[in-house]
């Protein structure tokens, strides 16, 4: 397998990454692979190698042209991508506290209506926990955003 990658900035600002497949490799030089697999649109293509991709794929959508490295986070994008993963570990945990809360509601229990209240704003407001908005780099992210995932999950 080729250590080679081709870092592709799109128009949108993303990265795409080329990875030349061994059977194409027989057939064609890495540069003709890049020429034929490169989209018209291309901002830049940089030539690099598997070092210089994120080995986490976590916010890959996230990826744009780096400064330093060849491929950095855009942050803004990367919180959103962790939101919109927390988003998603919550849809069958509010459903089950829905049912819980009509349930109390039926008994009558309003004390218990009140903790299934409140545990559904908790998951709710999950969005916005500091541990996702307040991420310094991509690794806090990752962690704050699995923790939060983890919790809403305990719920």
């Amino acid at each position: 397998m080729s250590n080679q990658r081709a870092i592709i900035e799109r128009p949108d600002g993303g990265i795409s990454v080329l990875i030349p497949s061994p059977n194409a490799l027989k057939q064609m030089t890495f540069d003709e692979i890049v020429a034929k697999d490169t989209p018209a649109d291309a901002v830049s293509v940089q030539k690099g190698t598997i070092a210089d991709v994120p080995s986490d794929r976590t916010f890959r959508n996230a990826w744009v042209k780096g400064t330093v490295s060849m491929i950095d986070h855009d942050m803004p994008k990367a919180v959103a991508l962790a939101q919109d993963k927390v988003r998603v570990a919550r849809v069958l945990v509010l459903a089950r506290l829905d049912a819980d809360y009509m349930r109390m509601d039926e008994q009558g229990n309003t004390p218990a209506k009140q903790t299934v209240a409140a545990k559904k704003q908790q998951a709710r407001d999950a969005t916005a926990d500091v541990r996702i908005t307040g991420a310094a780099d991509v690794v806090a992210l990752k962690a704050g955003m699995e923790s939060v995932i983890a919790e809403i999950e305990a719920m």
